[in-house]
């Protein structure tokens, strides 16, 4: 008989902040925390088993607590019975592999390529506005930190949704936003003016489409795969997590090669829609792959009460379900958490200075060294791919070494140094490849592993976890707002030369990086202390 038989966990897990101890039996944990908080106790991978003889004395109570309750709890009279809710998601052991495991991450991985790596590409479509059609860089940066933003919010509503089991609903509907975006963008882009002397501004029609249609799409397609990789995976989910931020770095190689090489031979327009149909291919893909979490027992619902049982055209009618809206959407006991809110602190500094490198490498390149634009966005699609490598290899740290949050302070403090180093490039070709394959390496390991950071925070959250990475994209979403404005102001004095007018945006990414890895220390220490010991 195996220990999970026996009524003991077959490996030892660490025990988590706010957890009860693992020698409590289910029936105590119904006696205190009552059957709907019990079950999820025991979803959150504790997975207590509930022997016959405290089984018989519990019953009557068991289904007279779920009658009271309107919730269902399935018990049968075996020898080793696993409470659970009513699909019997308590009674599910994460496999940690398999082929339906694996699919997940697959799923993951095809999103990520779509909805980060699309990101990548503007740094093509912003020296294609400013040098070819001659719009303002200021206007220009404004269209893609708007859709980033866009992709960081709407993030939230993907992992509330696929929290509640719409996964395959959520990546549909952002599927055709995406669609609908990158066609409209094809259509809208101006033509080139005939006086390279001449300026035009930023058409409404282009930021309606790429920043807000497209970004509203991406942030779609962020969340659906995480409740299902969450599921299926524990002692190897920050791998997983990490295996399927892989996409980020694929899509954000692919895409941009795809958009440079057809841009010369077929024209911006129609290399838009190439790279958009490609786009809608890899999420149709990802849509046949994704599976609804076993943990997920139920929907997005408003429990009608006497108090509610108003009229639909009655104010009162909105304000209920808005407020029952708002309690899906946002994880209220998570402000109550201090490391968790000073990781959102932490995550807002790292995110504001995040994307100037990405944006800039490439214009750095071409206005100061004086590479070609083929040769600038080989650079930019080096830095995507050889995060590649070290996405994986930081969720391997992670799983086996010293857990997700140990590993995103390592390499954030290893990113913003690489940052200031880019102070000593100059104009020298030698020392920007250099830049390039370091800055690549660091920042595929922290975009990797921040999701299992909040993982890791939020493991006692259970199927709420979805809504904490939501929460946390809402602080990304707003530091990237902010910051493709912020590092175009500092670039654009000009009383400074061409080299050094970068200096200053360098400088500022470096310092909001260090301090975003100088605060996730205080994150660790209040969460866990000074203790060596990985936080899986």
């Amino acid at each position: 008989m195996s220990d999970l038989e026996k009524g003991t966990l077959d490996t030892p897990r660490p025990q988590r902040p706010g957890m009860p101890p693992r020698n409590v039996s289910v029936a105590t944990l119904v006696d205190e925390f009552g059957p709907l908080s019990a079950a999820t106790l025991v979803d959150e991978n504790i997975f207590f088993v509930l022997p016959e003889k405290d089984l018989k004395h519990k019953t009557d109570d068991l289904k007279k607590d779920a009658k009271d309750t309107k919730e269902t709890v399935d018990i049968t009279d075996s020898e080793d019975t696993v409470v659970g809710s009513d699909d019997d998601s308590a009674a599910f052991i994460p496999p940690d592999g398999g082929l339906v495991a694996w699919c997940q991450v697959a799923a993951g991985i095809l999103l990520n390529a779509v909805a980060w790596g699309t990101g990548y590409v503007f740094g093509i479509y912003q020296l294609y506005y400013t040098q070819t059609l001659g719009m303002d860089s200021g206007a220009v940066s404004w269209v893609g930190s708007v859709q980033t933003f866009l992709t960081y919010f709407f993030s939230t509503v993907s992992g509330l949704l696929s929290d509640a089991g719409y996964a395959r609903h959520v990546t549909f509907a952002g599927t055709l936003l995406v669609l609908a975006g990158g066609i409209g963008t094809s259509f809208v882009v101006p033509a080139p003016l005939s006086d390279a002397s001449l300026s035009q501004n930023v058409p409404g029609a282009l930021f309606l489409c790429q920043a807000v249609i497209t970004g509203t799409g991406l942030g779609l397609l962020t969340a659906p795969s995480l409740p299902s990789i969450n599921a299926y995976f524990y002692k190897k989910r920050s791998m997983a997590l990490a295996t399927a931020t892989f996409g980020t770095g694929l899509g954000g190689a692919a895409l941009p090669a795809v958009v440079q090489f057809l841009l010369p031979a077929i024209g911006f327009g129609w290399a838009i829609r190439c790279a958009t149909f490609l786009s809608v291919f890899v999420c149709a893909s990802a849509a046949l792959l994704l599976r609804q979490s076993p943990l997920q027992h139920k929907k997005i619902q408003t429990t009608q009460t006497s108090e509610d049982k108003t009229s639909w055209l009655s104010l009162q009618y909105y304000k209920t379900r808005l407020s029952a809206f708002g309690a899906q959407i946002v994880d209220w006991s998570a402000f109550r958490e201090l490391p968790f809110v000073l990781f959102m602190i932490s995550s807002f500094m790292l995110y504001w200075g995040l994307y100037f490198a990405f944006y800039y490498i490439n214009t750095y390149a071409e206005e100061v060294i004086g590479f070609s634009s083929t040769k600038g966005t080989m650079l930019l699609i080096m830095s995507t791919a050889l995060g590649l490598p070290s996405r994986v290899f930081a969720g391997a740290i992670a799983d086996y070494l010293v857990g997700p949050l140990d590993t995103l302070i390592v390499s954030t403090a290893l990113q913003g140094t690489i940052l200031l180093t880019w102070l000593a490039v100059g104009s020298s070709a030698t020392g920007m490849y250099l830049f390039v394959v370091f800055f690549g390496l660091c920042n595929g390991a922290t975009q990797s592993v921040w999701v299992g950071a909040i993982s890791s925070l939020s493991g006692h959250a259970g199927n709420r976890i979805g809504a904490r990475f939501g929460m946390a994209c809402v602080v990304a979403a707003v530091a990237t707002l902010a910051g493709a404005p912020t590092a175009s102001a500092l670039i654009g004095d000009a009383s400074l030369t061409l080299a050094t007018s970068y200096h200053t945006a360098m400088i500022w990414a470096a310092a909001t990086t260090l301090a975003s890895a100088a605060v996730m220390v205080a994150v660790r220490v209040r969460f866990i202390g000074w203790r060596l010991r990985a936080l899986s």
